[in-house]
């Protein structure tokens, strides 16, 4: 991480969220392409026909989504405002321009799946990832962190055929909100560390970033290239498949205010959660938003 050609951390891994889907049901369905991949992931309106052709099939959820936290939603609402080129802070102003607009885009389309029954509504986390294990929810969005769920549970005989990929382009072009673990030294003032320790602890750093690969079991997307570039984990599915995302990842604002769990996470969260169970009007939930954060 630099910040003015500083460098301040290095990083472990990307974890982002991707799209996981059983494939079994949406086999039954028709509705995985070639590559056995869930068809429609190029548009908003391919997506949307296959959540539709899920329900219609009698799918009771077509789409796992994590809608009664805020603070999460905040992962795929970033993203959806990225696959517009939006941004949320612009010359130390939150929502410039049009940026309005495509926050309200985004919200808008999560808000309409939910009123027409193709997502869960009020869902905690762990009923998210219950729907989607149980083999009620067809798909899911969630954090690749939860790879390790899946391969446990498959390795016991308890679950279906699943994958994921990267989310699905709702908008003009692929983006996902992502951030990292990194590794950052203390500076410590008053107390620096000796020239030998740093030598020593950058030494460990190293050693971690090359030998990443089991960190990948976990689902992480490890930010050493030459560890992502090796035949081991080009071997590892769905990793493999969902880290062509790294090519289309944008992330939080350089501000004190951004970060998860941060201010600018609890201003919006409040909003998300009524406004994607249909409980309130994007735009209305964007024009609180823009006020609240530019008061920060």
């Amino acid at each position: 991480m630099t910040i003015d050609g500083k460098q301040y951390a290095v990083p472990l891994d990307t974890h982002p969220i991707v799209l996981y889907y059983n494939k079994d049901i949406l086999e039954k369905a028709g509705l995985l392409d070639e590559s056995g991949k869930p068809k429609g992931l190029d548009s908003r309106e391919g997506f949307t026909a296959t959540l539709q052709a899920l329900k219609d099939a009698g799918v009771q959820f077509p789409l796992g989504s994590v809608t009664a936290d805020g603070n999460f939603m905040f992962r795929t609402i970033y993203s959806l405002m990225g696959q517009q080129n939006g941004e949320l802070m612009t010359d130390g102003e939150f929502l410039a321009g049009d940026n309005g607009e495509k926050l309200a885009n985004a919200l808008g389309v999560l808000a309409e799946w939910t009123t027409a029954g193709l997502q869960s509504t009020y869902t905690d986390y762990p009923a998210t990832v219950a729907l989607f294990t149980s083999g009620e929810a067809a798909m899911m969005i969630n954090g690749v962190w939860e790879v390790p769920t899946m391969t446990d549970l498959n390795a016991q005989g308890k679950l279906f055929n699943w994958g994921a990929v990267e989310l699905p382009v709702i908008f003009d072009k692929p983006a996902t909100y992502a951030d990292s673990h990194s590794f950052a030294i203390p500076a410590n003032q008053g107390k620096e560390m000796t020239p030998e320790k740093r030598a020593a602890v950058l030494t460990v750093i190293s050693w971690i970033e090359k030998n990443s690969l089991f960190w990948a079991t976990a689902g992480h997307i490890p930010a050493y290239g030459p560890v992502t570039a090796s035949a081991e984990y080009k071997a590892m599915e769905p990793n493999a498949t969902y880290s062509s995302l790294t090519a289309n990842m944008i992330f939080d604002p350089k501000s004190p205010l951004a970060g998860v769990a941060g201010p600018i996470f609890d201003v919006m969260s409040t909003y998300f959660v009524p406004t994607l169970n249909g409980e309130m009007d994007p735009a209305e939930a964007v024009k609180s938003i823009k006020e609240e954060l530019n008061a920060l």
